[in-house]
């Protein structure tokens, strides 16, 4: 649970997560892999 941008993308598309989510801007902390 770290970046604000991801958590807002969720909020918009939380079945979007589920499928495949887009690649972050800046993969610094990457719990999905």
């Amino acid at each position: 649970m770290s970046g604000e941008g991801a958590s807002r993308h969720y909020l918009a598309n939380p079945t979007h997560k589920l499928e495949k989510l887009p690649p972050p801007p800046k993969p610094v902390k990457s719990p999905t892999r």
